[in-house]
């Protein structure tokens, strides 16, 4: 499912339902905030999330309605990184 949020489609926190998948937190701000490492920020305190972004039978993505800056730089830094070793690696093309 994907993570773009918003007219910006920067990369957005998150916390998906799968029937059957045990979860403290499925498709809750609390799982959301879980992903971001940061749980206990202030930044994330609030109710700005959305548990029906896309509904598919036994699967639920939910995400939380924010641009963190934060998050979305460092996808983009992960995703130049891998970039550039497959460059190196001769596998550009698989990019």
């Amino acid at each position: 499912a994907s993570r773009a949020f918003g007219p910006a489609r920067l990369i957005s926190l998150g916390s998906d339902r799968i029937d059957g998948f045990k979860d403290a937190a499925a498709n809750a701000m609390q799982g959301a905030r879980y992903e971001s490492g940061l749980d206990n920020s202030p930044m994330y305190d609030g109710a700005f999330f959305n548990a029906t972004v896309a509904v598919d039978g036994a699967f639920a993505v939910g995400q939380m309605e924010l641009y963190d800056v934060g998050m979305a730089s460092m996808f983009v830094q992960e995703a130049e990184s891998l970039s550039e070793l497959a460059r190196l690696l001769g596998r550009a093309v698989d990019v």
